[in-house]
C-alpha cells in the first residue's frame, strides 16, 4: 500500500471528526441530522473510514465481507468524487488508530481489531 497519495481534490477541509452511524440521527422520512461533531480540519476520506470500519464488525459476520466494502468504498468514492485507494488508506490508518485507543483504555479487543485492519489491503 503507498503511504498516502494527494491530490488538489483530497484537501483538507472541516469534517466531522467522528462520523458513524450512531451519530446520524432520523429527522423525518428522508432527512437525517449529525450529531456530536468534532469539528477537525482533515481529508474527508477520513469522516468516510470512520463510518466504514464502525460496521466492520458487523460486516466481519459476513461471507462476503470484502465484497461489501468495496462496494461502499466504490459508492463513497463516487459521491465524494475522490479516489477508492484513498479510502482504502484512511480506512486502514484509522482501524490501527483505533486499536491503539483501545488498547490505552485497557480495551480486550484491540489485537482483534489491529488484526484485522488486513481487511483494507483489497
Amino acid at each position: 500500500m503507498k503511504i498516502f497519495e494527494s491530490s488538489k481534490a483530497n484537501k483538507s477541509k472541516l469534517i466531522h471528526g467522528d462520523f458513524h452511524h450512531t451519530n446520524i440521527l432520523a429527522n423525518g422520512r428522508n432527512s437525517f441530522t449529525v450529531i456530536d461533531p468534532k469539528g477537525v480540519i482533515g481529508d474527508v476520506r477520513y469522516d468516510i473510514a470512520v463510518f466504514l470500519n464502525n460496521h466492520h464488525g458487523w460486516l466481519a459476520r459476513r461471507k462476503a465481507v470484502r465484497d461489501e466494502l468495496e462496494s461502499a468504498v466504490m459508492q463513497f468514492a463516487d459521491a465524494f468524487a475522490t479516489s477508492p485507494e484513498g479510502i482504502r488508506q484512511w480506512g486502514f490508518a484509522q482501524m490501527v488508530l483505533s486499536s491503539y485507543w483501545t488498547f490505552t483504555e485497557g480495551g480486550l479487543f484491540w489485537r482483534k481489531r489491529l488484526a484485522s485492519a488486513d481487511i483494507w489491503n483489497v
